[in-house]
């Protein structure tokens, strides 16, 4: 067990050395987009980056018993401690947001159409999920909870995500990629009518499933990769040479990367679909190439939501582009359900 456990902290603490400074997301909300480095992992929540908020303590280790209560009662009220990381970390301000009953709501429809695959690693492993108000970006997952047999993770959500569907959180966020200043044309993701939070939790469910089995590249242990990203991975943030595609390793999601003019999103979406990668976001890391792929095919093929990238000019709606039907990611489909058991 302890072996399992440094290895799956070396995943994560490699993993925030390489990625924490990966994209420039929430530009008017902060900074300057190409100031802004720190912002990427606040999109999806890559739960690497949660190395720097870590627990600190010299209580020893105690058993971690799989806990009974539903998923949705381990929504609490954002430690002061964690605040004040997060808002130190983004320099903006953050606050604990008080859950309504409303609110409560839809967090338990959107827990409950989690995979159950999912659901029994979050039952062992979710220690509490934060809403915040002022949170520059959609969720992340890092570890919490103090010292365990197993390491805890929590997450932490941008309050507004509840209010949001999957279609508006994920076109708010595609959009930062381009430049569409003097342009009629614009990019649209049509994820579909489910609120937002079904795939915030999609996503982050599969982060704490990667670090417990360990399923994304670790460079220290290549052999051990699972074989849904190996042959696709070089390392956390490189892919294999065949991938490499220099309009995707641009992209502004990465480290040092640029704003594309919207002009260029059809060659950007061509290039994606000579990869495996489901979404641009998967192409970032080994561990959002997962939380992608796991996130959109449970959307698309267990609850039959549409995935489709519109490109648009005007009203008129010029290339629509449907990733998860590429044969590249097709392919990939079959590991994926030796990992979900679906």
């Amino acid at each position: 067990m302890k072996g399992d456990l440094q290895l799956i902290w070396s995943v994560i603490q490699t993993t925030s050395r390489n990625i924490r400074s990966g994209f420039n997301l929430a530009v008017d909300l902060v900074m300057s987009l190409r100031s802004a480095v720190i912002l990427m992992t606040f999109w999806t929540g890559i739960a690497a980056y949660a190395g720097t908020i870590e627990q600190q303590t010299d209580t020893p280790p105690v058993p971690n018993d799989s806990r009974q209560e539903p998923l949705e009662d381990r929504v609490s009220s954002a430690p002061e401690s964690v605040l004040k990381r997060f808002s130190n970390e983004l320099n903006v301000n953050v606050s604990a947001h008080r859950v309504t009953p409303d609110e409560r709501i839809i967090l338990v429809n959107a827990f409950a159409q989690l995979a159950p695959f999912q659901r029994e690693v979050l039952r062992n492993r979710l220690h509490a999920i934060y809403f915040m108000d002022g949170l520059p970006g959609n969720a992340l997952t890092f570890p919490d909870g103090g010292p365990t047999s197993e390491p805890m993770y929590s997450i932490a959500v941008r309050a507004e995500a509840l209010h949001e569907t999957v279609s508006e959180l994920v076109t708010r966020k595609e959009r930062t990629l381009f430049d569409s200043a003097g342009s009629e044309l614009s990019v649209t993701v049509d994820g579909g009518t489910l609120n937002a939070m079904v795939y915030v939790l999609l996503h982050e469910g599969t982060h704490i499933v990667d670090f417990a089995i360990g399923a994304a590249p670790d460079p220290a242990h290549p052999s051990g990769n699972h074989p849904l990203v190996s042959g696709i991975w070089r390392d956390g943030v490189t892919p294999v040479d065949q991938y490499r595609l220099p309009i995707l390793m641009g992209i502004s999601f990465r480290r040092n990367g640029q704003i594309i003019p919207i002009t260029h999103a059809a060659d950007l979406y061509d290039a994606l679909g000579r990869t495996p990668f489901i979404s641009v976001y998967a192409s970032c890391d080994s561990h959002d190439d997962l939380a992608e792929l796991v996130a959109w095919t449970e959307l698309t093929v267990r609850l039959h939501q549409p995935y489709r990238i519109l490109i648009s000019k005007g009203a008129i709606v010029m290339r629509v582009i449907e990733p998860a039907k590429s044969n590249l990611v097709q392919a990939r489909l079959r590991s994926l359900s030796e990992l979900t058991g679906s």
